[in-house]
């Protein structure tokens, strides 16, 4: 649903990232696509994604430097941290509300997700 490179993921960029934004973003193109909707295909970059069994704890510098709530910021498309099975379902969540297809992960969280993609191959 949304496209940030890397070096502008700035404080207004990553507000502009949360839950509640791209929910409005998402209703724009929804309304304006109609019919075309169901062929449309979203996507995000995702700037900062890891495996890890700590997910509050690693946003929680990100959210005390943007303002954000801790939850939201876990929320964002533009952030995917949690263990496999958090992942794997935050995945799926952002699937059934924004309609996402697919996310763009760093060259340098590929490996560790290998696990997320083989379970959520073909589904």
């Amino acid at each position: 649903a949304i496209v940030v490179p890397e070096a502008e993921v700035g404080v207004a960029t990553f507000l502009d990232a949360l839950p509640a934004s791209i929910a409005d973003k998402v209703a724009l193109v929804r309304n304006a696509a109609g019919d075309r909707w169901e062929a449309l295909e979203l996507h995000a970059w995702v700037s900062l994604s890891r495996i890890t069994d700590r997910p509050r704890e690693l946003v929680a510098g990100l959210a005390a430097h943007t303002g954000a709530d801790p939850d939201d910021a876990l929320a964002s498309p533009i952030v995917l941290a949690g263990s496999e099975r958090e992942v794997i379902d935050r995945l799926r969540e952002r699937r059934e509300r924004w309609g996402s297809s697919y996310v763009c992960l760093q060259q340098s969280s590929t490996e560790p997700f290998a696990p997320v993609v083989a379970a959520l191959a073909g589904t």
